[in-house]
């Protein structure tokens, strides 16, 4: 019975896999949350990465290793996200490394190189992160005036450790900070780049806390064009019906 259980769950996750980018439906949302639980369920057990909390970061070479592991991470999601990704210049990101308002998050291999960082930060009106309209959190006021609610900026890991859990170490990490200090971390993330991404927290945050975890999804922004091929047609214009 518990085999023929997995064996369905596994077939419905499969198949919310390819539905998930044409109906995302509350429904799919449930069943890849059980695939992603079920799959990942010992995730955090022997990660071989280590991951430290740093105030500032003010070390020359240092800002340059990070400044390019931004630069190649954003470079993939070129085509990929509608939304310019790679928008600071180096200056501007040192910047933000030296700003204690955000806290940085380093994740290293066995070697000692930066393979991962990830940042946070209660200052949402910071100028060089993302412009959050404030009403966007119209629904979680008393969090939002209490400062509870933080942003992550961005989450970068290096091409060649993308599949081999140092997100999680990162993620992992970040979650524990925010679970220490009661705050609710706020992500922003492109669906077709990263369509399991929000999943993937969740179900790192529920191995970590005694209580439900849901995803309040903010926006659901498209980025449309408006197609036609009417103009191969010589007189592709009509005159619009009028009652």
């Amino acid at each position: 019975m518990n085999f023929l259980f997995i064996a369905i769950g596994i077939a419905l996750g499969s198949l919310t896999t390819f539905t998930y980018f044409k109906f995302k439906t509350p429904i799919d949302q449930f069943f890849i949350h059980l695939f992603v639980q079920y799959k990942y369920k010992n995730i955090l057990q022997n990660l071989p990465y280590e991951t430290t909390k740093h105030n500032v970061i003010d070390d020359k070479t240092m800002i340059t290793v990070i400044y390019e592991l931004y630069k190649e991470t954003f470079k993939l999601l070129e085509g990929k996200s509608a939304e310019k990704q790679s928008l600071l210049n180096k200056q501007d990101f040192a910047f933000m490394l030296k700003d204690d308002s955000l806290k940085k998050f380093i994740t290293k291999n066995k070697k000692g190189e930066i393979i991962g960082v990830g940042m946070i930060t209660h200052n949402l009106d910071n100028p060089l992160i993302d412009i959050i309209d404030p009403l966007t959190f119209r629904n979680f006021q008393n969090e939002y005036k209490n400062g509870n609610i933080h942003y992550v900026p961005f989450i970068l890991i290096r091409k060649d450790y993308q599949k081999k859990r140092a997100f999680v170490s990162l993620v992992d990490m970040i979650i524990e900070y925010s679970l220490s200090n009661k705050i609710y971390p706020a992500f922003s993330h492109s669906i077709n780049a990263n369509p399991f991404l929000a999943h993937m927290i969740r179900h790192i945050t529920s191995l970590r806390l005694k209580g439900t975890v849901n995803i309040k999804t903010l926006d659901a922004q498209h980025y449309t064009l408006l197609w036609t091929n009417a103009y191969k047609k010589k007189n592709y214009l009509k005159k619009p019906t009028t009652s």
